[in-house]
C-alpha cells in the first residue's frame, strides 16, 4: 500500500509542467466560459419578458380593450424559477391526477359561462334604475 507522499509523487511524475503563458490562457478560457453562461442566463430572461409584453401587446391590440387579469398575472410573475415552475407543476398534476377520476365539481365551459351570465343578470337587477336623460 502506498503513503500519500508517494501517491503525490507518482502523480508529479505524470503531470506535464505548464507555463505561465499557459496557465494563463486556461484561467482566460474558463473565465470567459463563465462570463458566457451568465450572459446566455441573462440573454433567456428578457427575452422571455419582452416576448411577455410583446404577445400582451399583440392581445391587447387583437381584443381591442386591455385584458386586465391576464395582464396583472404576467405583472406579478417572480424571476425564472425552473425549479419551483416544476412544484407547482408537480402540485397541480397531483391535484388533477386527485379527482381526475371525481368529476363531481367540475363543470363544462358552457357551464360556467351559464353561471357567470346568470350571476351578472343578478347583479344587475340590483342596480338602482333611473332616468338618465334628467328626468325621474
Amino acid at each position: 500500500m502506498s503513503t500519500a507522499t508517494e501517491t503525490l509523487d507518482a502523480a508529479e511524475e505524470k503531470m506535464a509542467p505548464i507555463s505561465l503563458s499557459e496557465l494563463e490562457a486556461l484561467v482566460r478560457r474558463i473565465a470567459h466560459s463563465i462570463i458566457l453562461d451568465e450572459i446566455r442566463d441573462e440573454l433567456r430572461v428578457e427575452s422571455r419578458d419582452a416576448v411577455r409584453a410583446a404577445v400582451c401587446e399583440e392581445m391587447k391590440r387583437a381584443f381591442g380593450t386591455p385584458l386586465r387579469k391576464l395582464m396583472e398575472e404576467w405583472e406579478h410573475q417572480g424571476p425564472y424559477d425552473p425549479e419551483g415552475d416544476d412544484l407547482l407543476l408537480a402540485d397541480a398534476l397531483e391535484i388533477v391526477e386527485k379527482y381526475k377520476d371525481d368529476r363531481s365539481g367540475w363543470v363544462t365551459l358552457e357551464e360556467l359561462e351559464a353561471e357567470l351570465a346568470a350571476e351578472a343578470n343578478a347583479k344587475a337587477d340590483e342596480l338602482p334604475r333611473g332616468n338618465l336623460a334628467g328626468g325621474a
